[in-house]
């Protein structure tokens, strides 16, 4: 398999990761605010985003077309390499409806297994009572999520440290090399531990063993491993027991509002929906809106990324349970079933595919 030089690895993995931050509003903190001040009081909103040219990742994608030209490079590596093209020309287009081709050309539509588990776990949820939200996310104490996070990374020695991000979404999300927790937010014990082993086993871990066994396409991951890498992440949710029927609401709710706004919702649609017709609370409604809206202005679909979660779970729980052993190289990177008979032959010429 064809080698990166260290130059152009170092150059790629420098903005690889940069997709949501390309499709995030300059002003997502002040308009998050009005936003949901607006909704509390009854009034269903558009936002006025506004969104800076993304430089780190357009670099990237040149960087990547250049790369994909050279003699020797592998069907592998080309393949990520046009996937990095890909969303580097997401990155330019955000704001814009130019975006929305692009987006589905990335992500593609909502597959009907993914629609179908939806519907399953939405029913599954119920009326499931929260537990009492009596941690903080970003906290000294040895309850809050970055203190539980820390302790993780120390205990595995992964080479992750723990920041606060201060307009944070989700209540975390992990980079290149750092895990990244939402401010002064409040969350369950639950939350917690769910949390942890969602951004610890399914992505912190996986990127520090690519980095530990030094092949450079672990590293930059394969075509499709970023969307792979959150099925497996909800895999091992499920297996630790964190996949509660309330989790199972959450996501099936963000797959369901993905499928509405690719239906043509705008985002004052989407947000009057889930208050008053799925129960959220107005900062809920407006939080879980602006993830599916990353990139648009609103009118139009934006990144709807959410779309891939369900359908990589069902495609890697069902891979897993038929081949078992295939989960030491999904811990191996950010690595797509497609990429998996390339990197097993890969790995074991090397001893490498059991670590």
């Amino acid at each position: 398999m064809a080698r990166i030089a260290p130059t152009d690895l170092a150059a790629l993995l420098a903005a690889t990761s940069r997709l949501l931050a390309a499709c995030t509003p300059a002003n997502m903190g002040s308009e998050r605010r009005r936003l949901e001040a607006e909704a509390a009081e009854g009034r269903f909103v558009m936002p006025a985003f506004s969104y800076v040219p993304e430089a780190s990742v357009a670099s990237a994608a040149a960087w990547a077309t250049a790369l994909a030209t050279r003699p020797g490079t592998d069907s592998l590596l080309a393949e990520r390499l046009e996937e990095i093209r890909l969303e580097g020309a997401i990155a330019t287009a955000a704001g814009t409806p130019a975006l929305v081709p692009l987006a589905a050309q990335r992500f593609g539509a909502p597959t009907a297994a993914a629609n179908a588990l939806a519907g399953e776990w939405e029913s599954e949820s119920g009326d499931a009572t929260p537990p009492p939200a009596d941690c903080e996310t970003d906290g000294p104490e040895p309850s809050s999520l970055a203190s539980a996070l820390k302790r993780r990374i120390f205990e595995e020695q992964l080479d992750f440290r723990v920041a606060v991000h201060p307009d944070l979404l989700a209540l975390a999300a992990t980079g290149a090399d750092c895990i990244y927790v939402a401010q002064n937010m409040r969350l369950s014990q639950e939350d917690v531990r769910r949390t942890v082993v969602h951004e610890i086993e399914g992505h912190a871990a996986p990127r520090t063993r690519a980095r530990r066994l030094g092949y450079p396409i672990l590293s930059l991951g394969t075509r499709g491993g970023h969307d792979d890498q959150e099925g497996f992440a909800l895999f091992c949710e499920e297996r630790a027991g964190c996949l509660t029927p309330r989790r199972k609401g959450e996501l099936s709710l963000r797959h369901h509002a993905v499928v509405r706004m690719l239906d043509g919702a705008t985002f004052a649609d989407l947000t009057r929906w889930l208050v008053e017709e799925r129960g959220r609370t107005p900062i809920q409604a407006v939080r879980l809106a602006l993830r599916i809206f990353r990139g648009s202005d609103g009118t139009f679909p934006g990144l709807g990324r959410e779309r891939v979660y369900l359908a990589s779970f069902v495609r890697i729980r069902r891979h897993l349970g038929e081949c078992p052993t295939d989960e030491a190289l999904l811990r191996s990177g950010q690595v797509s079933l497609a990429a998996l008979p390339d990197l097993r032959n890969l790995l074991s010429g090397s001893g490498d595919a059991h670590v």
